[in-house]
């Protein structure tokens, strides 16, 4: 259902063409290889990379290897202080650990990435206008929120060791979701805002952001592209 390394090797190797400036199997390979050229083998260790990237499965690990590694490529070059997979609890070797941990002046905030998938069709046969809504698609992406802090984070919220947390989500498998959003990005309309119940059910989780993968225009880099950002509301003022 999904590309994996070995189809985008194979395409690379029957010399099947770029794709537009949208995420293809040159864009992914070449996101790769300036990965490990900026992240050496004691920040990405060569051996779990890959593991993570040849996994057989219907769901690729590929793709979501790819969007952790356009991510960090992004902040990365941002200026951010970066590392990688780092564990929540550094005396417990069976401790979960972030994807990406960037720090702050003295603040570390503890990221995951997460590749979603559609969890239905947005457009059917016969019928030009997608078949959800923009509200629907908006609680879709706060359950992927909310599932992946439960997984990931809650436990180490509770136990103090991660006091900012965030959950990156990216559309590279289901950039149809892309679509319903165009408006406003034409008009500059607000995004719909998160479900407050996901700032409420969830403590110290501080934002959700909502991307997907684009070509640089010098290359076939992937950088990451911003549909909505979600933050957790400041508390009111008290004077």
């Amino acid at each position: 259902r999904y590309m994996d390394l070995q189809s985008a090797c194979h395409w690379v190797e029957h010399e099947v063409p770029a794709h537009g400036d949208a995420g293809d199997h040159l864009a992914f390979l070449a996101t790769l290889e300036v990965f490990l050229a900026e992240f050496d083998p004691s920040e990405a260790p060569r051996k779990k990379l890959w593991k993570k990237l040849s996994a057989p499965g219907t769901v690729s690990n590929f793709l979501d290897t790819v969007a952790e590694a356009g991510m960090a490529l992004h902040l990365r070059r941002a200026g951010a202080a970066v590392q990688l997979e780092v564990p929540f609890d550094s005396e417990d070797p069976n401790s979960k650990d972030a994807d990406i941990v960037v720090t702050i002046g003295d603040k570390r905030v503890w990221l995951d990435v997460i590749s979603i998938e559609p969890e239905e069709e947005l457009f059917v046969p016969d019928c030009p206008f997608p078949a959800r809504s923009v509200p629907d698609i908006i609680d879709g992406f706060a359950r992927s929120a909310s599932a992946k802090y439960r997984k990931k984070f809650r436990d180490a919220v509770k136990a103090g060791q991660a006091d900012c947390v965030g959950v990156l989500m990216c559309i590279i498998k289901s950039e149809e979701l892309f679509i319903p959003f165009l408006p406003y990005m034409m008009t500059g309309e607000p995004m719909p805002p998160a479900p407050t119940s996901l700032w409420e059910k969830h403590p110290h989780l501080d934002i959700v952001w909502i991307h997907t993968l684009r070509k640089s225009p010098e290359s076939a880099l992937l950088f990451a592209n911003k549909v909505i950002t979600w933050q957790r509301p400041s508390p009111p003022f008290k004077g």
